[in-house]
């Protein structure tokens, strides 16, 4: 279904230097973000981290679990308050029957919610943005997601998704 929001495709490929570390980059807007991060899934070969706000979107569900049945070691952590409705219980229900690890993550202290939205890919590759994995997010918001080839950045994001820890752990399996 496309947004209300004039579609705006781009697939910016470029190489950037930062601060010494150097990074291949892609981009999508919109109403390509589902297949975007589909199409990296679908490249993994050893392992997802996914740390996500809220998770509704059936495509990318399967695409983990596809990757999962290939060897690929799945990991997510989600926001708690956020699997409290159907749509997202059923996906993570889903997940965690197909072999995904699942980590409810909820906060007391300051924090009061894990709104990252990031996957770490193989140890080398990033995809963050402001995207969620929802219909809401595919169909009707303007989103972005941004993918990072770089082990210098997947070793900073890995480090996050290593420090995502819930004051309260709840894992499905």
């Amino acid at each position: 279904m496309m947004s209300k929001f004039m579609p705006i495709i781009a697939a910016i490929m470029l190489t950037v230097c930062a601060c010494g570390i150097e990074a291949e980059v892609a981009t999508a807007f919109n109403d390509d973000c589902e297949s975007f991060v589909i199409k990296r899934i679908d490249d993994a070969q050893t392992r997802i981290d996914v740390a996500i706000f809220s998770f509704t979107r059936h495509n990318i569900s399967r695409a983990l679990v596809r990757a999962g049945k290939r060897g690929v070691k799945l990991t997510l952590k989600y926001d708690k308050t956020q699997a409290e409705g159907e749509n997202m219980k059923e996906v993570i229900a889903f997940l965690g029957k197909n072999g995904v690890t699942c980590e409810a993550v909820s906060y007391k202290n300051d924090m009061t919610k894990m709104h990252h939205k990031f996957i770490v890919i193989d140890d080398k590759r990033v995809i963050t943005g402001s995207y969620n994995f929802t219909s809401q997010a595919s169909e009707s918001n303007a989103e972005n997601v941004l993918c990072i080839e770089s082990r210098e950045v997947a070793e900073a994001y890995s480090r996050e998704f290593d420090a995502i820890k819930s004051d309260k752990k709840e894992k499905k399996k």
